[in-house]
């Protein structure tokens, strides 16, 4: 009935890993695009429906999103599903999201279904953000409306994307998928969970425990995306009014406490990412 199309976006994928993602979803969708920040070499000749993008150099996962979109745009997709090159899907993840989608009493303004993810950092599921900053432990029986949702495992509709618009590219990787999800809701477009659909996902590069708290670490240059996009959604993107901004910068802070733990230079690697999200230097860097 529908025409769903899978967007992959790889950099450097573990050859065994992309394997476990297509093969997946493969079957359950019209066709697979894969977006390459690179030039890697794939090895899907037994799929007819896979369409591979080399980009030939890292733009970033906004960029490659966007580029994705287009094309399944342009193949006359109903939905696109939004996947990083290590998700493993359940064998009726899209029929579980269509049966939803068809049976919502407010369908027409969904900005995307999403799952629920279990942190095989953390080895638990996540907590749901209701709000933008309050989050619970959901009813695996009801749906939920988020706030926001990790971009990958996002089942979006092509006739909302339409209108809430692509991801942004400034951004390169950290909160895009926050600050497009945000742009959504502002436009009264609903992202709902649906708990019962569960799929792994690692939320950073490992745990710190500091007294009652777990800090999610993350490699040096994560660390960089994240404080200085962070710093220019804050100074430059509309999509929180004051007291939101004020609740971002504090949560902001408390993701970023894990730099403390980086052994290179932490402070300058901090300064440096205010600076650039303050002077809007929006540009690639690698450490």
């Amino acid at each position: 009935m529908y025409s769903v199309i899978s967007i992959i976006v790889t950099y450097n994928p573990n050859p065994h890993q992309i394997n476990q993602t297509i093969n997946s979803i493969i079957n359950q969708v019209s066709c697979c695009i894969i977006i390459d920040n690179g030039n890697t070499k794939f090895d899907f000749q037994d799929f007819e429906n896979i369409i591979i993008v080399n980009l030939g150099r890292n733009y970033g996962i906004a960029y490659a999103q966007n580029r994705g979109i287009e094309l399944a745009q342009q193949h006359n997709a109903d939905f696109i599903l939004l996947s990083d090159q290590d998700t493993i899907y359940q064998s009726d993840f899209i029929e579980k999201m269509i049966s939803f989608y068809e049976q919502y009493h407010n369908k027409n303004m969904i900005g995307a279904l999403v799952p629920r993810f279990f942190d095989k950092n953390k080895m638990c599921k996540t907590k749901l953000p209701v709000t933008k900053f309050g989050y619970i432990v959901p009813d695996d029986n009801k749906a939920y409306k988020v706030a926001h949702a990790v971009s990958s495992g996002s089942f979006i509709p092509v006739k909302s994307l339409n209108v809430i618009g692509n991801m942004c590219e400034e951004l390169f990787i950290d909160w895009v998928d926050f600050e497009w999800c945000c742009r959504a809701t502002n436009m009264g477009y609903e992202i709902v969970c649906i708990p019962e659909v569960v799929m792994e996902h690692m939320m950073g590069d490992g745990v710190k425990k500091i007294g009652n708290r777990e800090i999610a670490l993350r490699s040096r240059v994560r660390y960089y995306y994240m404080i200085r996009n962070g710093v220019y959604i804050v100074f430059y993107i509309n999509i929180l009014n004051l007291l939101e901004k004020i609740r971002f910068a504090q949560d902001l802070f408390i993701k970023s406490i894990g730099i403390c733990f980086i052994e290179e230079k932490p402070l300058s690697l901090l300064f440096k990412a205010i600076y650039d999200g303050i002077t809007k230097r929006m540009y690639e860097i690698r450490y």
